[in-house]
Parts: C-alpha cells; sequence; structure tokens
C-alpha cells in the first residue's frame, strides 16, 4: 500500500537575504512548499493559517523581535 502525504510547507524566518534564498532554494529541490519572511514582524504580519500543517525555520538572531521570542508569540 503506498501511502500519500499532501504537501510540506515551510516557512523561512531569516534577515540575510542570500542565506535566506540558498535555503528556499534547497527546500524546494525537495518538493517543499516555502514561504520566506525577512523578519519575525514580516511573519506576524502574514501569519500562515493553523488548517495547514507546516514548520518554521526560525533564525535566532532577528533584528526587532528575536527568533525565541517570536516563537514564544
Amino acid at each position: 500500500m503506498e501511502v500519500r502525504v499532501g504537501p510540506k510547507f515551510v516557512h523561512i524566518v531569516e534577515d540575510n537575504a542570500n542565506f535566506r534564498k540558498a535555503i528556499e532554494g534547497l527546500l524546494k529541490q525537495f518538493r517543499y512548499e516555502v514561504s520566506t519572511y525577512p523578519s519575525a514582524q514580516h511573519f506576524l504580519d502574514r501569519l500562515p493559517s493553523d488548517d495547514v500543517p507546516s514548520c518554521i525555520l526560525l533564525d535566532v538572531r532577528l533584528p526587532g523581535m528575536s527568533g525565541p521570542e517570536l516563537q514564544q508569540r
């Protein structure tokens, strides 16, 4: 029996544009759906739906709100 898995979503919160684009490209090669955000506030302003299972790849050091502060929220 084949198990079918739906889309895999990853949200990347990273202020370094080059690193953010590199990780996005790598994940897309493995067929992940990817959304990127340059800051914690940008992520919060576009908060993803809880209806779609996903994970967040979160930088610890971000301008403004840090990664751990965002994770607490």
